[in-house]
This record gives structure tokens, sequence and C-alpha cells, in this order.
């Protein structure tokens, strides 16, 4: 994102150290996600991007995969992270 964006605040991602499946920690880890989100999601440059609709609409990771590859090249970009 930093990449995709420079000049622009991005927030950090919630940390993922810890693997857990206990329901307290899914809704920690739901609640950091989905205020990540919406950090990003009021910086109109990445809210109006073809790169994050994709993301939102997207069904599976594989096809996620291809998404970023195909933008990087459009892009010129090393590695979208």
């Amino acid at each position: 994102m930093i990449k995709l964006f420079p000049g622009k605040v991005i927030p950090p991602i919630p940390s993922r150290k810890k693997k857990s499946f206990e329901n307290e920690f899914i809704k920690k880890r739901r609640l950091f996600l989905e205020q990540f989100l919406n950090q990003l999601l009021m910086i109109d440059q990445v809210k109006n991007s073809q790169l994050m609709v994709e993301f939102l609409y997207l069904q599976n990771e594989q096809n996620w995969k291809q998404k970023q590859k195909d933008y990087e090249k459009v892009n010129k970009i090393d590695k979208v992270e």
C-alpha cells in the first residue's frame, strides 16, 4: 500500500503474531482489521483505487494474487504488500 500511495499515511496492519481460534481472540482480531480497513477507506485515493475495489469483491485468494500481479505489471510496482 505504501508503494501504491506514496505520501499517504497508511495505517499499520494489525499484527498476527498469535494464531488462535478462541472466540475472544477472533473478536478482537476482527475488530482491529475492521478499524484498519475503515482507516484505509478514509483515504480517497485508496477508496477509489481499482485494486481496493477488486480486493473487496474477490471471492478467493488465488484470484486476488493474480489481480495483484496484473496490477503490479500495469503500474510497474515491485510488489504490493
